[in-house]
This record gives structure tokens, C-alpha cells and sequence, in this order.
């Protein structure tokens, strides 16, 4: 094998080193042809094992000094980066929480007015019965009332009923929203 054939055998198997590190190794193996022989280095696939080899050696050594470098540079900004990023998370955490007590707040609340509703329409329909049946027309008007009132009270139940639900959902999708955000950060 002459030294072109050898040169042109060692670029196809460094196909996977990058164009520099190739090219500088294609010029280091051509300049040692001039001197000597071909016999001397070997075959082709031992010099491009060790090529490659050494370039892999090379790229692992500057990626640990660049991986401990940045983890250098994330502790260090941690440490100056704690007295502001706590207090805001605990400010943040704090103004969840009362948003969500607030919106519980808010539902019971609710709740509690329609159940209210419902509690009196029955009232009417008691006092209608027993009280008002001695004037008919009074005792009508009174239990027109009580269905009035049983039937916004049953519509204000399922609404909150319905709207707890929506908002018990979009709130568990925004958490999971925050998480995945803080997760990934």
C-alpha cells in the first residue's frame, strides 16, 4: 500500500471525528509519510482505532472541565440568588394559598345561600299547609313562593355543584402547569 492509498483508507474510517480534528490528524500522518514508510505505522484500522481513541480521551477531558465548571457557576448563583428567590416563593405560595381559601370561601358560601333557599321554600310549603289554609287564595300565592324558591335553590346548587367542578379542575391543571414548569427549570 502507497502513501496515498493509506491516506485515503485513514480519512474514510475518521469520517466520524469532526472536519478539524480529521484534517489535523490527515496532516500529522501526511508529513510523517514524507520521512518515512507506511510499513512503519502499521495498518490503517490500528492507526485510526488509536486516533480515535485519543480523540475521544480529548473530548471527555474538556467536557468534565466544562460540566464542573457550570455546576461551579449554578451553586454560586444559588447562594447570591437565595436572599431574593425565597422570599418571592414564600410571597407566591402565600398569595396560592389565599387565593385558594378565598375560592373555597366563595363555593361554601355559596352553597350554604342556596341550601338556605331550598330550607325556606320548604318553610313556606309548612307554613302554607298548616297556617294558610284558612284564606286559599294566600295559601296559593305561598306555595307558588315555596316552589319558586325550591327551584332557584336547586338551581343554585347544581351551578355551584357544576362551577366547583370547572374550578377544582382548572386549578389542579394550572398546579400541574407549576410543577412541570418547576420541574424543568
Amino acid at each position: 500500500m502507497d502513501r496515498t492509498e493509506f491516506l485515503a483508507a485513514l480519512e474514510k474510517r475518521l469520517k466520524p471525528l469532526p472536519k478539524e480534528e480529521r484534517t489535523e490528524a490527515l496532516n500529522y500522518y501526511s508529513e510523517y509519510l514524507e520521512e518515512g514508510s507506511v510499513e512503519d505505522l502499521g495498518s490503517v484500522d490500528e492507526v485510526a482505532r488509536q486516533i480515535l481513541d485519543q480523540c475521544a480521551v480529548k473530548s471527555l477531558d474538556s467536557d468534565k472541565k466544562s460540566g464542573s465548571l457550570k455546576t461551579l457557576w449554578i451553586v454560586i448563583l444559588s447562594v447570591f440568588a437565595a436572599p431574593i428567590a425565597l422570599p418571592v416563593a414564600v410571597a407566591l405560595g402565600a398569595v396560592l394559598l389565599a387565593v385558594l381559601i378565598t375560592v373555597f370561601s366563595v363555593v361554601l358560601a355559596v352553597v350554604i345561600s342556596g341550601l338556605a333557599v331550598v330550607v325556606y321554600g320548604f318553610a313556606l310549603i309548612y307554613l302554607a299547609v298548616t297556617v294558610l289554609h284558612v284564606a286559599p287564595v294566600n295559601m296559593l300565592m305561598t306555595l307558588g313562593y315555596a316552589f319558586i324558591s325550591l327551584g332557584g335553590g336547586a338551581l343554585i346548587l347544581i351551578g355551584t355543584f357544576f362551577a366547583a367542578k370547572f374550578t377544582i379542575r382548572l386549578i389542579a391543571m394550572l398546579l400541574r402547569k407549576l410543577m412541570k414548569r418547576g420541574g424543568k427549570a
